[in-house]
């Protein structure tokens, strides 16, 4: 993949992933709200056609579940996305609620 510029940024209440390839408008992102325990409940995944097939979803739940575990949170996979990859990572399967 090109390079890119990932940035997380979290309120009391949400946090979003957004992912931009260098040279790009468009941004993927992952969103995510805050539950009890600080269990990470990842709602969206968003990824423009013009950069799919270029392991872009992949980057963002890397980031998601590595930082979930540097954090020792849990992720609730309510986005279809995260939960059927998160479930076939051995890694990030432990991390799931």
């Amino acid at each position: 993949m090109s390079n890119f510029t990932l940035t997380r940024r979290e309120s009391e209440t949400r946090g979003i992933y957004e992912l931009q390839l260098e040279g790009r408008v468009e941004t993927a992102v992952l969103t995510y709200g805050k539950g009890e325990g600080g269990v990470m409940i990842a709602d969206h995944t968003g990824v423009p056609k013009s950069m799919s097939g270029k392991g872009v979803g992949t980057w963002l739940l890397a980031a998601l579940f590595m930082d979930a575990k540097r954090e020792g949170r849990k992720v609730d996979p309510v986005c279809p996305f995260v939960k059927v990859k998160g479930e076939r990572n051995p890694d990030w399967k432990k991390h799931l609620v």
